[in-house]
């Protein structure tokens, strides 16, 4: 009797141990009974028709044969980042020389830091002599992704932002090139958008937008903000700049390039006035391909020099960060109150350099008034300060970044959920900063994601 009721009971344990067994095991991976060596035409979408995207149609071309590729861009135009940002004085913080393809060259570029305008001209004439602009679909955008594990494909959502449709794609690969530089945030300001005035996103600069004789506020003193500060302080009638944090303010990039190595060759480089190349000089760099190649290793081997600037302690970095203070109290005036809230007392290399030419003169200009109280609110007519003070105002424009999350900005489901969800309650991993766990066959660019 006891025998039985012990097997019974034995019986009963190894069947719940069967089924918790079996409800925590994932379906076993099916290998394909297809012969080695055997190829399969390919669908690959890529999402976002930036440089990271312009650049994935040339590799592919190079590397693969039986295959098809597509790329939705939500924007009009190509060029993603540098069509976005068109507020005056967008350029790039790096050297153009080195932020081109290196399979299509320029060698007339205007001067070291092109404009916003200038990159977006240099794309367009990429995709247009690489005849890449059939594989683009422009006003396309992606709003929902989703993987099917038993047929191993991505299926997606895209609507038309001309008509408001939605149409349906699927793919074998999903390569995300949306970028962060791109979904641009407003401040946390109360009652932001009770203002009555133009209120602007630096991101989102309208065409039809004049400030010419206007008073401006511009709040904001990062990388756009002190882009922007010099050209407003031009034509604006005032500009009420607010400002939260110190910055470095590097002088001209150029001019640090100029006391670099580099063998000599860009000591050899003409400059105007203005640090744009001069037609002889620009001649010259179309004329002697080797010369220009030679030109375009120096400005690399030089701005790869600076990484030094990060390590703690170093002799290196002390010397730079007495020489980027000396030269912005300089160019302050000795203002001891804007010196004392514009140069950090953190170390240079804990944050990208800013290389923002003419800001800080622009900061001692009559026109400007720099504000350094907080704001506590936005009131129909401009702001009210901490100090209770009014400040009215015709424009208000807002250069106060992005939303630099990991997380998408539409769902993508893959194993495991979305993606959203999972980067909300988990730190974000990925292998390489590209292929991300549970999301197979799906790959982000520009390295947006932690390894």
């Amino acid at each position: 009797m006891a025998a039985s009721r012990l097997n019974k009971l034995a019986e009963q344990l190894t069947t719940a141990s069967t089924t918790a067994r079996s409800s925590n095991i994932e379906a076993a991976y099916q290998v394909a009974d297809t012969p080695l060596g055997s190829t399969r035409h390919l669908r690959i979408i890529g999402i976002g028709a930036g440089m990271s995207g312009i650049n994935m149609i040339r590799t592919l071309r190079l590397h693969l044969t039986d295959y098809e590729h597509v790329i939705y861009e939500k924007n009009p135009s190509i060029g993603g980042t540098w069509y976005e940002n068109r507020y005056p004085g967008c350029k790039c913080d790096v050297p153009s020389h080195n932020y081109q393809f290196s399979w299509r060259q320029n060698p007339r570029w205007s001067s070291f830091f092109s404009s916003a305008p200038e990159i977006q001209a240099y794309l367009c004439r990429v995709c247009e002599q690489e005849g890449m602009y059939p594989l683009i679909r422009t006003q396309h955008e992606v709003v929902r992704a989703e993987w099917e594990e038993n047929e191993g494909i991505w299926h997606l959502e895209i609507r038309n932002l001309q008509d408001g449709t939605i149409l349906r794609d699927q793919c074998h690969f999903l390569l995300d090139g949306s970028g962060i530089l791109n979904n641009w945030k407003w401040p946390a300001i109360k009652g932001l958008h009770d203002f009555q005035g133009d209120l602007i996103h630096s991101a989102n600069w309208p065409k039809s937008f004049g400030y010419t004789d206007k008073t401006v506020a511009l709040i904001g003193n990062g990388s756009s903000g002190v882009q922007i500060l010099p050209e407003l302080q031009k034509a604006c009638k005032q500009v009420v700049h607010f400002v939260r944090d110190p910055t470095w303010i590097v002088p001209s990039r150029l001019q640090l390039l100029a006391q670099g190595s580099g063998g000599g060759i860009i000591q050899e480089i003409e400059l105007n006035d203005d640090e744009s190349f001069p037609a002889a000089q620009l001649d010259r760099f179309e004329s002697d391909p080797v010369f220009y190649r030679k030109f375009i290793k120096s400005v690399e081997e030089v701005v790869n020099g600076n990484f030094p600037l990060t390590l703690k302690d170093t002799e290196f970095a002390a010397s730079m960060q007495d020489r980027a203070k000396e030269y912005m109290t300089l160019a302050l005036e000795g203002d001891k109150k804007l010196c004392d809230a514009i140069i950090p007392d953190f170390p240079l290399g804990c944050r990208r350099l800013t290389p923002g030419t003419g800001y800080l003169e622009a900061l001692k200009r009559p026109n400007v008034r720099v504000v350094l109280d907080s704001i506590t609110k936005v009131v129909p007519e401009g702001f009210e300060t901490s100090t209770g003070e009014i400040i009215k105002v015709d424009a208000i424009i807002c250069a106060t970044g992005f939303d630099v999350s990991f997380s998408p900005r539409f769902p993508i489901i893959g194993r495991k959920g979305n993606m959203q969800d999972l980067w909300t309650q988990q730190v974000p991993k990925a292998y390489m900063s590209c292929a991300i766990p549970s999301f197979p066959n799906y790959f982000c660019k520009a390295a947006k994601i932690p390894g």
